[in-house]
């Protein structure tokens, strides 16, 4: 790839004239840390400004909604994969209902809402995707968006089957979240694991270290 970002991958098999479209996405990292402004915490979202910004997003240069996005990008999250919530139908102001209710989750480590800050985040900070609108919320804009951008694992290799101290794209990191969901939930109930993924994607959002 001549620049870095997140990128579709299409694949078309032809099986005895039968032709079948496979995509997925892969992401080319610019080696560049998150940066300020790229994130936002999860109270972020779930307050008046970020639940108002979901709800004014537009189509994608592909023209796909916010739901279509995420569903057809992560779907053992929120596509309908391994018993997922399809999200493809969903109006902009149902995903943001849809992120109030894995915000508001008691008694329970919020991964799943840290995992959707995340994907938000790298819709708000893409030209492609989010367009120019979340430069109005404080969000840095450009062509490649924080998806591109690195983050350092640390000691949660084990969560997304790499090495500690990995470099990962926001984007990879978010693919792995999607890799290991079961019904939804983010590496479902291995709490082990949870709690690794946990600290990055607090960190990367921009909510502190480990806890």
């Amino acid at each position: 790839y001549a620049t870095a970002g997140p990128f579709t991958i299409t694949t078309t098999i032809n099986h005895e004239g039968i032709l079948t479209i496979v995509q997925s996405s892969a992401g080319v990292g610019t080696g560049v840390p998150v940066g300020p402004n790229q994130t936002k915490p999860t109270n972020w979202w779930s307050g008046v400004l970020g639940q108002e910004l979901i709800r004014q997003f537009g189509l994608t240069s592909g023209g796909l909604t916010l739901g279509q996005w995420l569903a057809t990008n992560f779907p053992n999250l929120y596509g309908g994969g391994n018993g997922a919530p399809n999200l493809t139908n969903l109006t902009n102001a149902q995903v943001a209902t849809f992120y109030l209710g894995l915000f508001n989750q008691p008694n329970t480590l919020h991964v799943g809402a840290e995992v959707l800050d995340t994907a938000l985040d790298i819709f708000a900070t893409t030209l492609s995707l989010g367009g120019t609108i979340g430069q109005s919320y404080g969000f840095k804009v450009d062509t490649l968006g924080v998806g591109a951008a690195t983050w350092n694992i640390f000691s949660s290799g084990q969560a997304f089957g790499v090495p500690n101290n990995s470099n990962l794209t926001v984007l990879q990191i978010m693919q792995a979240a999607n890799n290991f969901a079961v019904s939804g939930n983010p590496w479902d109930s291995n709490g082990f694991l949870r709690n690794l993924a946990y600290n990055v994607f607090r960190g990367i959002n921009g909510e502190g270290g480990p806890i």
